[in-house]
């Protein structure tokens, strides 16, 4: 019970008042089961605190004793009210010892307004409850796609990437598109593949449009510190898809190569799977992921003869210039390129001058 800010420490039964008078008016147990109708075991119940008041008891008994029937249903409420939060709090409690797993996406969180800043383990508590939208922090792990759970558990930090996977579902609400279309998306792929050479100002919605004409929410999510992650795919409806990517390293070609990789899982995969994509290799590559790889690669730079031939040639007086007209000749940003010749060669250090860095318009 709360009265003028104070908070009952516990919760008091109307089943006391009733008691009280009772003595008052010096009816027994067994006169009041008289004069209600109601039995002797439903009456000893209600004295004792046992039996919830109804609305129909409360009007028998305000008949027989004269409190009315909306005072007695106020008391059960408040009873039930304040019995709840007591259990509720208790509960709290419990869940405390699980923050330890959140220790470090909390901060990440806090800082971006998703969750309370205080050092208070309850608000804590509450702050994660209600941003994972769960009602016990043990559940957290269970609702992620089945791909983050071939991840290796000692390199990926479980609650950070749920709580990465979470921000972008909570950016996904509201946002209307259009039912997916197969078809619509594989007209807008050369679209899409020509923003490379834009501006991130520039590409980074036009990508959001074309992705929404196809039935696809794209979404730019923060990289939180412990979520090696560069983007995720799943279906949120029969007609509607999310694509989520972070700017972990924040090079345009990994963005690209991510989001490219998503694209197609979307197109070759199906509706009920679910992906992850980690940085670092800490999941095992299944062949779906490979065939995304590969999409994405030939998307990206659909020729691999004239690519190998540009190996061929590449020396470190001419690569600025062999870059720069084979990227030109091929319609893709040099830094796509630089960061293929990168992976192919493992030769990332000399490639860096060419690599672009994004920060997205908001």
């Amino acid at each position: 019970m709360v009265t003028k800010g104070y908070t009952s420490p516990i919760a008091v039964h109307p089943s006391e008042t009733i008691k009280d008078l009772l003595q008052e008016l010096d009816i027994s147990q067994v006169d009041l089961s008289i004069r209600t109708k109601l039995s002797e075991r439903t009456i000893s119940e209600i004295v004792n605190g046992k039996q919830s008041i109804t609305l129909d008891t409360a009007l028998k008994l305000e008949r027989a004793i004269g409190i009315s029937k909306e005072g007695l249903i106020n008391m059960q409420n408040e009873y039930d009210s304040d019995l709840l939060r007591i259990k509720e709090a208790e509960r709290l409690e419990e869940e405390a010892a699980q923050l330890d797993k959140f220790s470090n996406c909390y901060p990440d969180l806090c800082r971006l307004g998703y969750v309370k800043k205080t050092r208070n383990p309850i608000e804590k508590v509450e702050s994660l409850l209600r941003f994972f939208a769960v009602n016990s922090l043990a559940s957290v792990p269970c609702s992620l796609p089945v791909a983050f759970r071939k991840s290796k558990k000692d390199t990926v930090d479980q609650q950070s990437v749920a709580a990465w996977l979470r921000i972008g579902k909570i950016k996904s609400e509201g946002r209307n598109v259009q039912p997916f279309s197969k078809e619509k998306l594989k007209q807008n792929l050369k679209k899409m593949r020509n923003l490379t050479t834009e501006e991130p100002r520039v590409f980074s919605h036009e990508l959001v449009n074309l992705c929404a004409e196809s039935g696809i929410v794209l979404v730019y999510t923060p990289h939180l510190k412990k979520a090696p992650v560069n983007g995720a795919t799943y279906w949120l409806s029969s007609d509607k898809v999310l694509i989520q990517t972070s700017l972990r390293y924040r090079y345009a070609d990994i963005f690209w190569f991510t989001f490219f990789h998503e694209i197609g899982h979307v197109l070759k995969h199906g509706k009920t799977d679910a992906f992850v994509e980690f940085s670092n290799n800490v999941v095992e590559r299944d062949a779906k992921e490979l065939e995304a790889d590969e999409f994405a690669q030939k998307t990206l730079i659909p020729d691999s003869k004239s690519f190998k031939q540009l190996l061929g040639k590449l020396t470190p007086q001419e690569e600025r210039n062999l870059i720069k007209v084979y990227s030109k000749e091929i319609g893709i940003h040099e830094g796509i390129v630089a960061g293929r010749i990168g992976r192919e060669t493992d030769s990332w250090e000399r490639m860096a001058k060419f690599r672009q860095r994004l920060e997205f318009a908001s």
